[in-house]
């Protein structure tokens, strides 16, 4: 299952009224990928970027002086300034979601986020974001429905309501131990096109767990693509394929 990181909730369950820093362990976080209403990716065009910015994301994350509170939204920013971005060493403070974001990936060189007053919201961030020049906004059901396509320092928003980072992108099932080929189901069909849907052979509505034959010309056209013998069935030698 693919990882996110985000600023959830302080630790009353509220959005804001509670104490500095991380009560619960689960206020600034990561977890499991999870579908949400998501309308915008915001992807950086920079792969070293993206992997600063994930990589201050979890420092954060891992940090518990760093709390929820929507209020005091902007006290991560002005710790993480005052100790030239160092995580380790800023004191108790406070950020949100989109808050959390931005400073990530002002961390991670994009300049044209600083601000002096206010973060971006939800509501707000894709147009900040876009006006750096600095990242790509997709918005197709491929990058919103399904984690097949993303990639780490990928930035998901639904304006109004939350924002996430991804941080690993692995699939949600089980890796086929035995060959399969058409006809078969279950959830070991369901890995393959995951993969497939991931690489560009299949589109996110097919991961059904069906081998059919959608499927099953899927399959061939990424072993012809890859060199492999082409007979439609996904053995060891198509799945280690699949898996690079």
């Amino acid at each position: 299952m693919s990882t996110i990181v985000h600023a959830s909730i302080d630790e009353n369950k509220n959005i804001k009224g509670g104490q500095a820093g991380d009560q619960t362990g689960r206020e600034v976080c990561t977890r499991d990928w999870y579908l949400k209403n998501w309308q915008y990716v915001i992807r950086p065009k920079s792969e070293k970027v993206a992997a600063k910015a994930v990589s201050y994301a979890l420092a954060i994350a891992m940090n518990p002086n760093v709390g929820y509170n929507q209020a005091k939204r902007n006290t991560l920013y002005k710790e993480l300034k005052e100790h030239v971005f160092n995580v380790s060493e800023i004191g108790r403070c406070e950020t949100d979601c989109s808050a959390f974001m931005t400073v990530c990936y002002i961390a991670a060189g994009i300049r044209g986020l600083e601000y002096d007053v206010n973060a971006p919201t939800t509501s707000t961030m894709v147009k900040a974001f876009r006006s750096t020049g600095q990242f790509k906004i997709l918005s197709s059901a491929e990058y919103l429905r399904i984690d097949a396509k993303l990639k780490p320092g990928d930035v998901l928003v639904q304006p109004g309501h939350h924002t996430v980072m991804i941080t690993e992108v692995s699939a949600p099932y089980k890796e086929p131990s035995f060959v399969l080929s058409k006809g078969a189901k279950g959830n070991g069909v369901k890995w393959i096109q995951w993969q497939l849907v991931r690489l560009g052979f299949l589109e996110w509505k097919e991961v059904d767990g069906e081998f059919g034959k959608k499927t099953h010309r899927a399959v061939c056209n990424f072993q012809s693509a890859k060199k492999l013998l082409v007979d439609g069935e996904v053995g060891k030698d198509t799945i280690a394929a699949l898996k690079k």
